[in-house]
Order: C-alpha cells, then structure tokens, then sequence
C-alpha cells in the first residue's frame, strides 16, 4: 500500500477509536447528565389566579404560634392547575388551567410536616377555552387516568412558618403520579401561616413525554411539551393533637391508602 494511502488508513482507524472512546463515555454518563437535568431548580409558585382576580381566604384569629400535631385536611378553597406555553399566529401566552376538586392530607409531628398526599381531578380543569380542555383531558387520557397524586417523600419543618410573617420558602422532593406513570420530581414550596390555617403554594415542572402524555397542539396552535402544574392548598382540622382531631379529618385522611397503610393503628 503507498505510503498516503497507509496515512489515510491510519487516520480513519484512529478516528473510530476516538469516536467509539467518545460514544462509551456517553453511554456511561448519561444517567448522571439525566440526573442533573431532572435535577434542575423548579419553576417559583406563581399562584393559580387568573389577571385581576382576588382570591379571598378566611383568616380566624389565633395566639398560638405552634403547629398542631395532627392529620390537617385540604379545605375545599384549595386548588391545582397547569401553566404551559402556547404560540399561535398571534403570539405566545401562557395558558391556565385550574381546578378545585382537590383532596388530601399532611401530617405534623411536633411542628415537622411528615407526610403529604395531594389528589386532583384532570377531567374537571378548566380553562375558559372548550377547544383547549378538550384537547388536554384527549391528550391525557383524563377518562381512564381521571386522578392525579402528588406525594411528599421528604419532610418540611414548619416551625419557622409564623403568622403575619413573609412566606417560607423550601424545595422538596416528591413523587408524581400522572397519565399512570409515577415519577420523582422536585417542587418549589411557598408556606405561609392563615390564623388556624397553613397555605402551601406548590409549583413543579412537568415534561409530559416523561409521563407518556403525547401532544397537545390544536389547530393553529402549537403548544410547549413542557409545563408547570402548580398546587395551592388551605390547611385545616389539626386543631388538633389526635385528640382534639375530628372525626370527619380522620376519614378524609383514611381514604389515602397511605394513611391506611402507615398511620391505620394510630387513628384507630
């Protein structure tokens, strides 16, 4: 063989070996450029109003400046959404989508939320737009997968959250269950204290191929395959060391199969 054709030779083996070095370390650290991905800080709660509206909570007087140890229930002023990108021939919005047949429960053991389960109904988010919720509860699937759960797998100190004072504000991780699929994520949480009552704001960033949920594009409108549901929760009925609790929060929270299956033998 010539000398330049040996050359040429040489080089092309020598590139496959660098491209094949180059394709294995990528296969190796893919999972930690995943990681670091999911592992991005979560969109900042931005409340689930629309312009202009006012949202008013009942706020009843308290003294107290310690959390109640207790099962707290999701008062029917609570509510979760979504807000996801929208561009069409007439601009970029950020479309809205709510709803207030919200459930759940936290549990607090000397000041220390413990546990926490959310559930919220796809079918019944709103948005004003027929055409648009069509397409979302279409995309997913809301008839076959008509709940979505968020629950909490780290623990959040509340002592430092006082009344009157600014909102504390915490990062934690969860898990999503959405479309059948159940992944982590991480949430960015605002906590204030309301009198007798807690409000958690909660925003995570959801990637909606992640939970097998297809396209949401309608007719001249295409629309980001990313999202942020947000939660915003009022906290009541721990008045209450057990106790004091009701009788109507221990079967709210006993509806959760992970009370029953965790807190069962204490609230029996």
């Amino acid at each position: 063989m010539p000398f330049w054709g040996s050359m040429v030779f040489m080089r092309r083996g020598l590139w496959w070996t660098v491209a094949g070095i180059a394709l294995s370390g990528l296969l190796v650290f893919a999972p930690f450029l995943y990681s670091m991905v999911t592992e991005a800080s979560p969109p900042r709660p931005e409340g689930l109003a629309q312009p202009g509206e006012q949202v008013q909570v009942r706020v009843p007087a308290t003294d107290s400046a310690v959390i109640p140890t207790g099962i707290w229930e999701v008062l029917p002023e609570s509510r979760a959404g979504y807000r996801i990108k929208e561009r069409s021939k007439v601009g970029t919005l950020v479309s809205l989508g709510r709803t207030s047949q919200v459930t759940g429960f936290v549990t607090t053991e000397d000041g220390v939320a413990v546990q926490m389960e959310v559930e919220f109904g796809i079918p019944s988010i709103a948005s004003g737009d027929g055409v648009r919720d069509r397409t979302f509860a279409r995309a997913l699937e809301a008839q076959v997968y008509p709940r979505a759960i968020f629950t909490l797998t780290d623990t959040i100190d509340l002592n430092g959250v006082q009344e009157g004072a600014e909102p504390a504000t915490v990062t934690v991780r969860g898990i999503l269950t959405l479309h059948g699929q159940t992944r982590p994520v991480r949430a960015s949480l605002e906590l204030q204290r309301l009198g007798e009552y807690i409000e958690i704001r909660a925003a995570f960033s959801c990637r909606f191929a992640d939970f097998g949920i297809g396209s949401m594009d309608r007719d001249g409108v295409r629309v980001a395959s990313t999202g942020t549901l947000e939660l915003q929760i009022l906290l009541g009925g721990a008045a209450s060391s057990p106790e004091g609790r009701s009788e109507d929060a221990d079967r709210s929270a006993m509806r959760s199969p992970l009370v029953r299956e965790v807190l069962g033998p204490r609230i029996s």
